[in-house]
């Protein structure tokens, strides 16, 4: 029996999606824990309010992940300078230069590209 009004995902299909997203488990173990089939998660997986649902709860996860690498290469940066303030000689040169290659290499690119990889759904 589904209880569930048109156009609206049951609490079970909400908690399924927080669970994928937000708590790190996988599609199976969130479905063993949820106690769903498989073939009824394929059946989800064909109803665009669920797949458009999980599609805008992953962007926000992508969106909330690169702030945050954002914030956190500007800290990186922020005490690689006040590093540099602090060392003298050989200690200050290699900061210097981590500093540079940090900038040169587009490491923080590279790291949202890699993450977008491994969110794709």
């Amino acid at each position: 029996m589904n209880h569930q009004k048109p156009g609206h995902l049951s609490k079970r299909q909400k908690l399924v999606i927080e669970d994928i997203l937000k708590n790190g488990l996988s599609e199976s173990d969130v479905l063993e824990k949820h106690k769903i089939s498989p073939c009824r998660y394929r059946k989800w997986l064909e109803n665009d309010l669920f797949v458009h649902e999980l599609d805008a709860r992953a962007e926000a996860v992508k969106r909330q992940i690169h702030f945050t690498l954002l914030h956190s290469q500007a800290k990186v940066m922020e005490k690689l300078v006040n590093m540099i303030d602090q060392e003298k000689g050989e200690t200050a040169r290699k900061l210097c230069l981590d500093l540079i290659e940090l900038r040169k290499s587009d490491i923080h690119r590279q790291i949202v590209e890699r993450i977008h990889s491994r969110l794709a759904i």
